[in-house]
């Protein structure tokens, strides 16, 4: 099994402690950040979306107002003309460059009025191929015009808008104003493209679209510092919490590892070792406790040492008269064997003796 330091053990324990907390609030702070930078953008959106559409409202309404100013303005114009002129006859109103004049002149850029009777058959117009025309005809082609303008045949003042196909195809929409003129019964219309009053709000549009693209640009500038700044600060802390981890493990550690050097020492035989540390700490307690353990293993192993050479000196005591005894007990012993082979020795010649005397009787 692979042996780990307590050293290491600790130093990844602090590292875990300490960098884990961290990344996860750098993450907080990358992602509340990220959503705060959407919210602004979204908010400053909605806010230049609001303002255009509060700009595009009021100019359409400037718009409109300035073409029903024009064609109010018209009307009077034309009621005037006819109150000093009552006898002139439609050809000769329309043959008459200042009636030309009043009848038609222009909206905007590209806008214009026109005159028509009530019912619907014009008499001045910017188009000459319009005039003498049955407005009848655009009914169909142009219903939102005729809406508008149909409105007005009966003398009520009518306005709105409506939809326009230019030559290119592109269609625009315009905004058309139409008034009553009670001299001949005739009806004056002012009309032109809305965009020609809104284009400042397009205008402005391109302007915040532009102021847009310049704060978000410096807002990812800020961003992408601030990031920078925050990893450099990530770094550095980690770097520092590195250090403090490697410190801290030392500190804690080199007290265990000098406890562990006196105990080895201690148990190789050196019954004198004493560890001595600075800590008022466990560590510390740990040391104290090894010591008077140490202290008291000491003095058990003398009182045995001693309690062992008395011992071995009854032992060898004990030994010498033991020896001393057999000695004793060996010549004894030698002495009794030699007196038994005496003894063995006179009862042979006993018998000798004893069958001699046998011989000599047999032969009497």
């Amino acid at each position: 099994m692979l042996k780990v330091k307590l050293s290491a053990k600790l130093f990844v324990l602090f590292l875990l402690v300490s960098i884990v907390p961290l990344s996860v609030v750098m993450l907080f702070v990358f992602d509340y950040g990220e959503r705060v930078e959407k919210t602004a953008l979204e908010r400053r959106q909605k806010m230049m979306d609001t303002a255009l559409n509060a700009t595009q409202k009021a100019l359409a309404q400037v718009g409109e107002k300035e073409i029903m100013r024009i064609a109010a303005y018209a009307a009077s114009g034309i009621t005037t003309y006819l109150r000093y002129t009552p006898d002139a006859t439609m050809e000769e109103l329309q043959a008459s460059e200042e009636f030309q004049g009043i009848a038609v002149h222009p909206v905007g850029e590209t806008g214009y009025t026109a005159v028509h009777d009530r019912n619907a058959i014009n008499y001045f117009h910017v188009n000459p191929g319009i005039i003498g025309t049955d407005l009848h005809a655009l009914e169909e082609k142009l219903p939102g015009f005729w809406a508008v303008l149909s409105a007005n045949l009966n003398g009520t003042e009518s306005a709105g808008y409506y939809e326009w196909e230019d030559a290119d195809g592109v269609i625009r929409d315009k905004y058309m104003c139409c008034v009553a003129v009670d001299e001949r019964d005739l009806r004056v219309c002012a009309t032109t493209y809305m965009d020609e009053f809104t284009k400042p709000q397009e205008e402005l549009g391109l302007v915040f679209a532009e102021e847009t693209r310049k704060r978000t640009a410096e807002y990812a500038e800020e961003k992408r510092l601030l990031e920078g700044t925050i990893l450099l600060f990530f770094f550095v802390s980690a770097a520092f919490i590195v250090l403090a981890s490697f410190l801290i493990a030392r500190v804690v550690t080199s007290p265990l590892k000098k406890l562990m050097a006196g105990m080895k020492k201690f148990s190789r035989g050196e019954r004198n070792k004493r560890v001595k540390l600075d800590t008022r700490d466990e560590i510390g307690e740990m040391a104290g406790v090894f010591n008077e353990m140490a202290g008291e293993i000491q003095s058990y192993t003398k009182r045995l040492e001693s309690t062992v050479k008395e011992r071995t000196k009854e032992l060898a005591k004990k030994t010498v008269e033991q020896e001393k005894a057999l000695e004793s007990l060996k010549k004894t012993a030698k002495f009794l064997i030699g007196r038994e082979e005496r003894i063995i020795g006179l009862k042979k010649k006993v018998k000798e003796l004893e069958k001699q005397v046998e011989e000599l009787k047999q032969e009497r």
